[in-house]
């Protein structure tokens, strides 16, 4: 599995980050400081990146500075903080990102944000509760294995941990009801071993013999 329940690592199911929704969403309707749409001003910074990325992070800085709650320029801000290998400035750039992102609605934001970063969602500083709020994102985009390790991380930080049991089996049920028979049982086999003895065991072994039919084509 991409999803190992025992390291914590997570890394997402599709390699290719939806960078098209950012510059989409958050965007639309406000101007750059050289006047141009935002949307087109951050497009510009992207593909300055790819040549200069120092020269994109100045321009990026230029419009935050007009902008400094835009999720979407401070998740691009935080890209190429890490391709400059500045890590450090760049998980607590996505953090911010992450954050002004669930804050203002902007899941998709969020999602592209975490998900480019996913490799260091430990680091990242991030609280249980915005750990909930993305896996409820991660798991409306059938990323189980990412949703499963936010929920994971909601205990883990000292949220409700019943709460956070609960949610990793919507997510095993939600596996199921998706056709992925394997990755649901994964997250239920992983359920019953990270949580022995969990009031909400029995539900855990009913959904790995669910899979189990359904493998057996029950």
């Amino acid at each position: 599995s991409i999803f190992n329940c025992i390291s914590g690592v997570y890394r997402p199911q599709r390699g290719e980050i939806r960078r098209r929704e950012e510059s989409s969403t958050a965007v639309d309707g406000t101007r750059g400081g050289s006047g141009m749409p935002l949307g087109v001003a951050l497009a510009r910074a992207q593909q300055r990146a790819q040549a200069d990325p120092d020269a994109a992070l100045a321009d990026l800085d230029a419009l935050r500075s007009a902008h400094p709650r835009n999720p979407a320029l401070a998740g691009e801000r935080a890209r190429i903080l890490l391709r400059l290998g500045r890590d450090d400035e760049a998980r607590q750039g996505a953090a911010e990102a992450i954050r002004l992102a669930l804050a203002g609605g902007a899941g998709p934001i969020a999602f592209d944000v975490f998900t480019a970063f996913a490799p260091h969602a430990p680091l990242l500083g991030l609280d249980a509760a915005t750990h909930e709020q993305l896996a409820k994102i991660l798991m409306q985009r059938q990323e189980f294995d990412g949703a499963a390790w936010c929920f994971r991380a909601v205990a883990t930080l000292g949220g409700d941990a019943l709460a956070a049991q609960k949610g990793i089996l919507s997510v095993a049920d939600a596996a199921l009801r998706a056709g992925q028979p394997d990755r649901a049982a994964e997250l239920y086999e992983s359920f019953l071993r990270t949580f022995p003895g969990s009031s909400l065991e029995g539900h855990a072994v009913d959904g790995l013999g669910r899979t189990r039919r359904v493998g057996a084509g029950a």
